[in-house]
């Protein structure tokens, strides 16, 4: 297989497996209608984009090459993406959009040949602070921004 099908074959398995993540977590929220949209109404949406579009980038990898061969690197690239997902969904309420971010965008440095502590840590903190301001501050979602008191 090419370069390019491996690479359209790990992203559109990405696409997928973050599609379906987040259609089942905005599925326990209100999703309400077009005209009165609910917290989960939006990502439910994009899920499904989502999907379709990782649906249509997988099914272009597979009709270049049905062979099926990927490397070590994109198997960790793509697990930890998927796994800084699952981390996000777990601790934005415990822990907080702040440090929700932080350790994602850590994570999913983490599946990089090229990883640095440093670089993770800076452009995470970056990711983190913009994602508050954005999503807590000027859209006003009620997210928590820091961990619960208890």
């Amino acid at each position: 297989m090419t370069q390019l099908g491996r690479r359209d074959l790990v992203c559109g398995l990405a696409f997928i497996g973050l599609a379906v993540l987040f259609g089942i977590r905005s599925t326990g929220y209100r999703l309400g209608s077009a005209s009165q949209m609910g917290p989960g109404y939006f990502p439910l949406i994009l899920a499904v984009i989502l999907f379709l579009l990782g649906t249509g980038v997988l099914l272009k990898s597979l009709a270049r090459q049905n062979r099926l061969h990927l490397s070590r690197a994109e198997i960790r690239s793509a697990a930890a993406v998927l796994l800084s997902v699952v981390l996000f969904g777990l601790l934005i309420e415990p822990a907080g959009l702040l440090i929700a971010g932080l350790v994602t965008g850590v994570t999913c440095q983490l599946g990089s040949p090229r990883f640095s502590a440093i670089r993770a840590l800076v452009s995470a903190a970056c990711l983190s602070l913009a994602a508050t301001a954005v999503f807590a501050w000027a859209l006003q979602l009620p997210l928590p921004i820091l961990p619960s008191g208890g």
